[in-house]
């Protein structure tokens, strides 16, 4: 990217090699955490105010998600306070962001038609693709690659922000026949864990790289401290698919609960499930973050559930619940005599076909965090390679919080999950998303 020079930002490692880019697809590839979408939007911020009436475009499958992720960045860590751009609407209702300079960053989604119809009717200098493995299909990033043609650049390009998933992903066979150029990045790029002039982690790399992902195993240590594009084989959840499970509640909730499982170090994890009038359970929303305060953990809590919720925790996490208790007065522990293989056979049966269609467990596609565990989390291995029938500890603090959940909800049942009056209900979602 001759054209656009930025003064502040200065992109370390492998991130120099998408700000040197000028391929016309590029899929920048690796771990969470290691820096892609700082980089994509310091280089977005580069383009707009060096590159007069240029058009570039944030995407995601669904336009919402922009909101609780990218845009959070965007506004709070690259645009500088008070930045021209940052007037308008309120960050959950923008279409886009102007620049004096008549450049335009517009945010979009291919989740529905009205979404697709409106993205499809512009054309763009830069489009960059956030979580770009959930788009299943190369169909609309191929329509995409039609109105890359805006003339206000000396490049026109594509980005394909993603986390490595199943090697068979489209993305992934673009980059291997070179339809696409591959730029992978690893933790080492990001200066937040590796001091690049020392040559050494940081404290905070130490943390998180050194003493968090290096401890995970099988499929998620290979996608998430490695970055490789590699096949779960013994999933927990095998009948697990992001098409079939990551929906839209089918029907209106009638009641909910809080499912929570405890961590410092790991994180804290806390589902909100909703139960409509068939029983059935949607993953509505997620709090997920580590180093969180026992003040941040309840206020994560009634932010997911209200008042009145009834919350469902670890049984060994005895101060959890005290503090809990202190809070809520529909307060219990997960049973304690179901084991937890019989508690993942209790999440595994929801995930079947019932015979029309709809799953009796899904998920909000905004609940990240909860899906990459659901695709990564596994049964430990024999000797001979068989599955043991033990799950492999680390990439399941939502799925703890889920098994507490669906536990309570088929095997305990002590108490009624509060029902839902009409002012409790979420409207568009958005305060109850991922952390």
């Amino acid at each position: 990217m001759t054209e656009c020079v930025e003064e502040y930002y200065v992109p370390t490692g492998n991130h120099r090699k998408l700000w040197a880019s000028d391929s016309r697809v590029v899929v920048y590839e690796g771990p969470a955490g290691t820096g892609k979408t700082r980089a994509d939007l310091e280089k977005a911020l580069a383009v707009a105010e060096n590159c007069p009436g240029s058009r570039q475009l944030f995407l995601r499958r669904i336009k919402k998600s922009l909101s609780s992720t990218v845009l959070d960045e965007w506004e709070e860590a690259v645009l500088p306070a008070g930045h021209p751009a940052l007037l308008g609407p309120t960050r959950r209702l923008r279409d886009q962001y102007v620049f004096p300079n008549g450049s335009e960053i517009r945010l979009g989604g291919i989740d529905t038609k009205e979404d697709a119809d409106k993205v499809m009717s512009s054309q763009y200098d830069r489009i960059y693709v956030f979580e770009a493995t959930d788009i299943r299909d190369s169909a609309p990033v191929v329509q995409l690659m039609t109105r890359a043609r805006n003339f206000k650049t000396s490049k026109h390009q594509i980005t394909l922000e993603c986390n490595p998933g199943v090697p068979t992903h489209w993305i992934n066979k673009w980059a291997m026949s070179g339809k696409a150029e591959r730029i992978k990045t690893t933790h080492k790029d990001n200066p937040k864990w590796w001091n690049e002039a020392e040559g050494d982690w940081t404290q905070a790399g130490r943390e998180y790289v050194l003493g968090t992902l290096e401890m995970l195993e099988g499929t998620a240590r290979e996608r998430y401290l490695l970055g490789h594009w590699v096949q779960a084989e013994g999933l927990v959840y095998d009948t697990f698919t992001h098409g079939r499970h990551v929906r839209s509640a089918a029907n209106e909730p009638s009641s909910v609960l809080v499912a929570v499982d405890d961590g410092y170090t790991d994180p804290f994890a806390a589902l909100r499930l909703e139960i409509d009038g068939d029983g059935r359970v949607h993953i509505a929303a997620e709090a997920y973050k580590s180093r969180m305060l026992w003040p941040e953990k309840i206020e994560a809590v009634r932010e997911l559930g209200g008042e009145k919720a009834v919350v469902v925790y670890d049984n060994a996490a005895s101060q959890l619940g005290a503090q809990l208790r202190q809070e809520f007065s529909n307060v219990l522990p997960c049973d304690k005599r179901i084991k937890k293989v019989d508690g993942c056979h209790l999440v595994r049966d929801r995930l079947r076909d019932p015979g029309d269609g709809i799953p009796r467990l899904t998920v909000d596609g905004e609940c990240k965090n909860t899906i990459r565990e659901f695709e990564s989390y596994e049964w430990k291995k024999r000797a001979d390679g068989s599955d043991k029938d033990e799950p492999i500890d680390g990439m399941d603090h939502a799925l703890d919080a889920l098994r507490y959940g669906i536990v309570y909800l088929d095997a305990s049942r002590p108490l009624k999950p509060h029902a839902i009056m009409p002012d409790e209900k979420i409207h568009d979602g958005h305060m109850w998303k991922s952390w």
